[in-house]
């Protein structure tokens, strides 16, 4: 009996040690989601001008016209007082009292993303000095307004066309009363009755702000936010687009199972960066992912609707010519713990450049226009599926100067990730100062992403419709070959 009494207690303490060691084991935790940091390199930190020397006006063809149309033009998208379209950009001068200028989300207008607005603190007057030389006459200044609940709710526009010596009322005691929160309104003052004003150098518009009828106005921490502000009227010369860059990351995350998209979203990147971290809450699983940067006024061309890795494709227009898209893909990202991915961008274009060797004399050129002439290179990274109704019909125009500068133009062609080349071609047509065509013709190559291709020969010498010009191809964006076609 007592050897069964000892073998039930040995049973009973074995049993206590096992329960007691059980409970101190630690179970590791199931958990749903992961997060996830990308770290994206290898892109520019910022986007310089390829005109080389040129003027690059009015890339849509749209901006340059005779009759009426917009002089000048802020979106200030860009974090500054310069303008996107102007006259003559150097002289354009603000002067804002006290200088509390900073820029905070905008009002979309037209072709321009809602960006960024100058945003005006505890200032009471706005003066801004604009050149006028040849303008034949003025239509309007109109410009989206609105403002905190403590900012002025009244608004004077006055002008001069004297230097400043004498100013006149233009717009009183304009009621903002109305725009409250986050709405806008909308401010047009007509110039349509301004006489002579071919004899006008400079006019100077003064903005006083003012109290209203605001019971909780207060004159140093009240805030007035202008977007889109734009002078019309009518000009035959050339007005220079100053292109204000915005730099934006697009990410697409697609199931690599079902396909389906996840996540997607825009990001706008700091002006001068050359990195960027982007973490992300990923659950476990497999995952396609896209990362495109975009470096341009215009944004990229995107599907409307994703659901699914199909419907995804990217597209630059042929018109936004100076953008400098990067972008990476991931193929069956395997995400069951915290992750940090590193990832080096691509270029997703190549460089254009054509290289005029005439003899003669090429000043009186005034203009030339390049089309596309090839399939339109849009990329698709996950899938075969074709988009036919895909459409460009843009131009990219130069305004060269030739006389002044080198005879050569340059421009970016998107085409994706195309690691193998593939046929392109463009059609050009070339004006002299009249606007008249003087010659028409077309070159074609092949080209692949990251590449630089030049086209190299005579402009208006020996005429052709297909022109007899050297190719140059440089594969590592460095080193140069040439041959003939």
């Amino acid at each position: 009996m007592k050897r069964r009494a000892k073998l039930y207690l040995g049973l009973f303490l074995a049993w206590h040690v096992l329960f007691s060691c059980s409970k101190s084991v630690s179970v590791p935790e199931e958990r749903e989601s992961y997060r996830v940091d990308f770290v994206l390199s290898g892109f520019t930190a910022s986007v310089s001008s390829l005109d080389n020397g040129l003027k690059l006006v009015a890339n849509s063809g749209n901006n340059i016209i005779s009759g009426e149309q917009p002089l000048y033009f802020w979106s200030f998208n860009n974090g500054t007082l310069r303008p996107d379209l102007a006259l003559d950009e150097d002289g354009v001068q603000w002067t804002v009292t006290p200088n509390n200028v900073d820029f905070v989300a905008g009002k979309a207008y037209a072709e321009y993303n809602a960006g960024r607005a100058a945003s005006f603190r505890g200032v009471t007057q706005i003066e801004i000095a604009i050149p006028l030389k040849d303008v034949k006459s003025l239509n309007q200044l109109a410009f989206n307004v609105s403002g905190s609940d403590t900012g002025p709710k009244a608004l004077d526009i006055l002008y001069s066309i004297d230097n400043g010596l004498t100013f006149v009322a233009l717009l009183s005691d304009y009621d903002m009363s109305s725009i409250k929160g986050t709405a806008w309104g909308d401010i047009t003052a007509d110039l349509t009755k301004l006489q002579r004003t071919e004899e006008i150098q400079k006019i100077i518009f003064r903005l006083v702000l003012k109290r209203g009828n605001n019971g909780q106005f207060n004159e140093k921490t009240g805030t007035l936010r202008i977007d889109n502000m734009r002078l019309s009227g009518s000009y035959d010369g050339k007005i220079v687009t100053v292109n204000p860059v915005l730099r934006h990351l697009y990410y697409h995350i697609f199931n690599s199972q079902d396909r389906k998209l996840v996540t997607e979203g825009r990001i706008e990147l700091e002006r001068n960066s050359l990195e960027m971290n982007l973490p992300l809450t990923l659950a476990s699983g497999s995952y396609d992912i896209s990362f495109v940067l975009s470096q341009a006024v215009k944004t990229l061309t995107l599907p409307r609707t994703i659901k699914t890795a199909d419907d995804y494709y990217l597209y630059n227009t042929f018109d936004n010519s100076d953008n400098e898209v990067f972008g990476e893909r991931i193929m069956s990202l395997e995400v069951g713990e915290d992750l940090k991915v590193p990832l080096v961008l691509q270029r997703y274009y190549s460089q254009v450049k054509f290289e005029f060797t005439d003899k003669a004399d090429l000043s009186e050129v005034g203009k030339i226009e390049i089309t596309q002439e090839h399939e339109l290179p849009y990329y698709v990274p996950f899938s075969e599926t074709r988009f036919p109704d895909l459409s460009d019909g843009s131009a990219i125009i130069f305004y060269p100067e030739f006389g002044k500068t080198e005879p050569v133009l340059q421009f970016n062609q998107f085409l994706g990730y195309l690691p193998v080349v593939r046929d392109i071609g463009y059609a050009l047509k070339v004006y002299n100062k009249e606007n008249k065509i003087i010659r028409e013709f077309s070159v074609s190559s092949t080209l692949k992403h990251n590449m630089k291709l030049t086209f190299k020969g005579m402009l208006l010498e020996g005429f052709s419709s297909n022109a007899n010009f050297a190719i140059q191809l440089n594969e590592e964006w460095g080193k140069d070959v040439e041959q003939k076609f």
